[in-house]
């Protein structure tokens, strides 16, 4: 467990490879013995890759799925029993513009693997969202579907260039931007 300064208090986070069933069963049981309660879950995982990319290891493929979407599936999923017990929380799921058809990173013209993987979690965002409302459940759940920002992410990918890009949003700023309260 970490804990980082928040703007008016703290916020508490644990991380776990939500590739692994039994790492985000652990994750979730220890936050629920040790807090009680979730008042904020944030599925921000995510890994890039695009077309080039998977030339080269065509078996980032599975990854980004795993990632991208069943593991940010499979970790809301172990949340959302604890979560519907205590009667309201807020789900927030970062997704990406890559999920949005109207956009022209919507086309995922390069990335399709990842932006297929995008397209998947936010299906199940939005099938869990027709769910909560038919439960009559007070977890609120909020989509956002940023463009690229100033992240590892990138990075991570190996990708060149991958900072200080013109068309990046800095991380401070979409923080500062979303805020929950």
């Amino acid at each position: 467990m970490r804990e980082i300064q928040a703007k008016d208090g703290k916020a508490d986070y644990v991380l776990c490879d939500i590739r692994r069933a039994p790492q985000i069963a652990k994750a979730v049981k220890w936050v629920f013995s040790n807090y009680k309660r979730v008042d904020i879950l944030v599925n921000n995982a995510g890994v890039w890759t695009d077309d080039q990319l998977e030339k080269k290891r065509p078996e980032l493929r599975d990854n980004v799925f795993a990632v991208n979407a069943l593991g940010n599936i499979q970790f809301t999923e172990a949340m959302l029993p604890y979560l519907k017990k205590q009667k309201n929380a807020h789900i927030v799921n970062v997704i990406s513009t890559s999920a949005v058809p109207d956009l022209k990173e919507g086309d995922n013209k390069g990335w399709k693997s990842y932006g297929a993987s995008k397209w998947a979690f936010a299906g199940y965002t939005k099938a869990l969202r027709l769910d909560l409302e038919k439960e009559k459940s007070q977890i609120k759940l909020t989509a956002f579907f940023p463009g690229g920002f100033e992240s590892k992410l990138y990075e991570r990918a190996g990708r060149a260039l991958a900072h200080e890009q013109p068309w990046m949003m800095k991380t401070k700023d979409v923080a500062e931007t979303f805020c929950l309260y």
